[in-house]
């Protein structure tokens, strides 16, 4: 049984911008075999001048990105103007195309 002084100290924390919107999210985490080591996960997230969210990146790529600039996000989110998901793209899954007809979701492609 795991101590709950592994998780003490191990706050989420969410930074927001002037639109109240999460722009990263840190999480502290300990390893049971380490307990005494705290590691940050940042996640970053960024959206587009509507706010909607268009791309994210978890610590695990954002470290590598940091070294190897051609390293992506591991998501896209391609919207229309009237802010429906058209498109996702994930660097760990696949994409999936969402046509849209009237703004009646028609079909998933992929």
């Amino acid at each position: 049984m795991q101590s709950s002084s592994l998780f003490k100290g191990t706050p989420t924390i969410k930074i927001v911008d002037n639109r109240g919107l999460t722009v990263k999210e840190i999480d502290y985490h300990r390893h049971p075999a380490s307990p005494n080591i705290t590691n940050e996960r940042i996640t970053r997230l960024q959206y587009n001048t509507r706010g909607l969210l268009i791309k994210s990146i978890d610590p695990r790529l954002y470290e590598q990105q940091k070294n190897d600039p051609t390293i992506k996000a591991n998501f896209y989110y391609h919207v229309s103007l009237t802010s429906m998901v058209l498109a996702t793209n994930s660097i760990d899954a696949s994409g999936a195309l969402l046509l849209n007809i009237d703004a009646k979701k028609v079909t998933d492609v992929g």
